[in-house]
């Protein structure tokens, strides 16, 4: 029956309308407020939608306890994915795991919409400003991890002089660099740095001290490593949801604040933190042992006839368990042994490391000298008053051969860096071998003259041209370093090189006439440092990771490399690379010349801070009939192009003050999309150049600058 709230009484409205119309019109108010009702409840509930929805979060695959990508069954576990499907199974919705590398690629994936948010990440005023990040629910401490017979080591200050090992992008690193620690080793996973630390090659280990107590416990290390009682600092981890996932952050807060003061929450701590330890201790089974033989003594004294038999029984059974205690602590011995052999080994390994890369820095030392000497030296006889045309072309020339010398030593370095990083790329394109091989040759042909050798390339195969998927850039590299051995070794007769199709890979060689090399050195050549160790190879220049860089990029490529050398009679040396057909013919033009004759009446922007670059670009285009336009930085060059909106071309310095290239450029596209930008810097990593391209950039060109190259692409872009 409707009962009235507090207003008008239906009662009065009797004398006006009648009972029957206001029946009729009680009744229709009631249908309106049902059907209103039912059209709110059919509405979208946008805090409920998110409950009807899949999300993603991101994890590390290697931080255990706290998440651990198995690669057999490919399953994540830990306390974060189970502490995330329990507030996923409150919120009913669903939970897909992303697992990545560092948390570094944490922070991309959050950024870059490839996940919704990080079950576990430490809290930082950095992460305060860039994420969502919900109420705390775990709580470390960074601790300090040692080899129990090292006690030099009692706190943090301690550490000053000492290699200390910390994981690659952790908050350990963060905490652990501004406190005055110099020497730091950065480590991949926590066991490469423990087994370090066992081993000598660090003093120290800086992680998380669950992570330490947990590999202590797992690997029984409680008599090799222990903690400093003295933490680093206590850190909090928290949900931390991607900006733009404001909603998600509001949904599942509740949740998450409900799921951490629940038991669940309690257990599933226990269970990853704090694993109860095995009942069956030794000390539990030797007295587990005593009274069973109280027992069958106690049996004896009441039964003696019938017990002496089991007796017998339980005799022979613990001897035969005996042989298998004692066949046990053999292989425990035997295991012991072995692992002590693997020490002996790592510990020889570590000082021929250390020597051979004493020997390398000490050659690095000579071979950055060498040039220097050469570019300064000749450099200071410039400027002596009447200097004959001759000599100033003579120590023009030493200059460059120096500063040539000088650059193909930071090259290796930078490569090699590349490569013990892991940061190297192969990018496979289709390629005309053909091309590549014929400038090659194009570009050593004139060092081959002076040295008067015979510089040829050879190629068994008549198609031209013959189009093949690889990386173009890899396969110059390999063979310019070859190239490069073969002249400093080679001092009279020829070089050559070419490749042949054998079966499914391509075989490529680099003959030469040269010293040769011994036997014993066949294999050890094409490792790190190895010129600086022996005084056979060290009778030429070079920093010694030439080689090495060829072996690591023709593995990264599919392939093999080695050599084939006899003491006196030259060597060639051989590798192979997979063969992958391309129906498309391509060539590459690295350092073909191209017409610059059509340079006449047009306008180039030189956008460059330095002077000392800006003179050398404006000599390089004095002389081709074109006019040059000055801008020291970005915001000048915004202004210049805006005053000129007909230049032709714009040469862009990427590091400048006041507005860099990469904004310049960003800002230039904005209003003109057709105007060639050739992004012209010293930063010439992968990285870098995607940024410039992504930037809006037409073309790139690293420092040092060659002039050859500079017009070449200027022709093409401005042909």
């Amino acid at each position: 029956m409707f009962k009235p709230t507090r207003g008008i009484h239906p009662g009065f409205l009797v004398p006006f309308f009648g009972g029957r119309v206001l029946r009729i019109c009680l009744s229709l108010g009631l249908l309106l407020l049902a059907a209103v009702n039912f059209w709110v409840d059919a509405q979208p509930n946008p805090l409920a939608a998110p409950g009807r929805q899949t999300f993603t979060a991101v994890v590390l695959h290697d931080m255990f306890p706290n998440s651990k990508l198995h690669e057999r069954s490919g399953k994540i576990t830990g306390f974060s994915i189970d502490l995330t499907n329990r507030v996923a199974e409150s919120a009913h919705c669903k939970v897909n795991y992303l697992a990545v590398d560092d948390w570094e690629q944490v922070e991309a994936a959050l950024l870059n919409g490839k996940a919704d948010f990080c079950p576990v990440m430490a809290i930082n005023p950095r992460r305060e400003k860039l994420f969502l990040l919900s109420e705390p629910v775990e709580t470390f401490f960074i601790s300090i991890g040692i080899r129990a017979q090292n006690r030099d080591i009692t706190n943090l200050a301690s550490l000053t002089e000492r290699r200390v090992g910390v994981i690659r992008g952790s908050q350990a690193l963060k905490l652990i660099q501004p406190l005055g620690v110099t020497n730091l080793v950065e480590y991949a996973s926590f066991e490469d740095a423990v087994y370090d630390l066992l081993s000598g090659q660090i003093d120290a280990f800086v992680a998380p001290e669950y992570i330490l107590n947990g590999i202590i416990r797992q690997g029984r290390l409680e008599k090799s490593i222990k903690i400093l009682p003295e933490p680093i600092k206590e850190m909090k981890r928290a949900f931390a949801f991607a900006p733009d996932k404001e909603l998600l952050y509001h949904f599942l807060s509740p949740y998450i604040s409900a799921c951490v003061t629940s038991d669940d929450y309690r257990s599933i701590y226990q269970k990853w933190f704090s694993p109860p330890s095995s009942w069956w201790t030794i000390k539990r089974v030797v007295v587990l042992a005593i009274l069973l033989i109280v027992l069958v003594l106690g049996s004896i004294s009441v039964l003696y006839q019938r017990s002496l038999l089991a007796f017998n029984r339980q005799l022979r059974q613990s001897i035969e368990e005996k042989d298998a205690a004692g066949r046990k602590l053999l292989e425990s011995f035997k295991q012991i042994q072995g692992m002590n052999s693997l020490l002996e080994e790592a510990k020889e390994r570590a000082e021929e490391s250390d020597r051979l890369k004493s020997a390398f820095l000490a050659n690095l030392s000579h071979e950055i000298r060498t040039p220097m000497n050469g570019i300064l030296g000749f450099a200071a006889l410039l400027q002596k008053p009447n200097l004959s045309q001759a000599n100033q072309k003579r120590y023009t020339e030493i200059i460059e051969k120096s500063g040539q010398r000088m650059l193909h030593l930071i090259e290796d370095l930078v490569d090699i860096s590349k490569i013990e990083a892991g940061q190297v790329e192969i990018n496979p394109k289709s390629t005309n071998l053909h091309q590549v091989l014929l400038e090659v040759n194009q570009f050593y042909t004139f060092q081959a003259k002076e040295k008067k050798l015979e510089l040829s390339c050879t190629n068994t195969l008549k198609e031209k041209p013959f189009p093949v998927v690889l990386d173009a850039l890899k396969l110059e590299q390999i063979l310019s370093n070859l190239i490069n051995n073969a002249l400093k070794y080679t001092d009279k007769g020829n070089i050559s090189f070419g490749y042949q199709l054998r079966g499914e890979e391509l075989l490529f060689k680099v003959t030469d006439t040269g010293m040769g090399i011994p036997s014993q050195f066949h294999t050890r050549i094409f490792e790190r440092f190895r010129q600086t160790e022996t005084s056979y190879l060290s009778v030429a220049e070079g920093s010694g990771l030439g080689l090495a860089i060829c072996k690591s990029y023709v593995e990264l490529m599919g392939g093999n490399i080695w050599v084939e050398s006899q003491e006196g009679k030259g060597s060639t040396f051989c590798f192979t690379l997979p063969y992958v057909a391309s129906p498309v013919s391509a060539a590459i033009s690295c350092f073909s010349q191209s017409d610059n004759s059509n340079f006449a009446g047009k306008r180039v922007l030189v956008v460059e801070d330095d002077p000392n670059s800006y003179v050398l670009l404006h000599e390089f285009l004095q002389d081709k009939a074109m006019e040059v336009v000055h801008a020291t930085n970005g915001k000048d060059a915004l202004s210049l192009f805006g005053a000129n909106p007909d230049i032709d071309l714009i040469l862009m310095d990427m590091k400048m003050p006041v507005l860099d290239g990469i904004e310049a450029t960003r800002k230039i596209r904005e209003f003109n999309r057709d105007v060639p930008i050739i992004m012209q810097t010293a930063y010439a990593s992968q990285p870098d150049i995607q940024a410039a391209y992504l930037a809006g950039c037409t073309d790139y060109l690293t420092k040092p600058v060659k002039e050859n190259e500079l017009l070449a692409k200027m022709a093409r872009w401005m042909g």
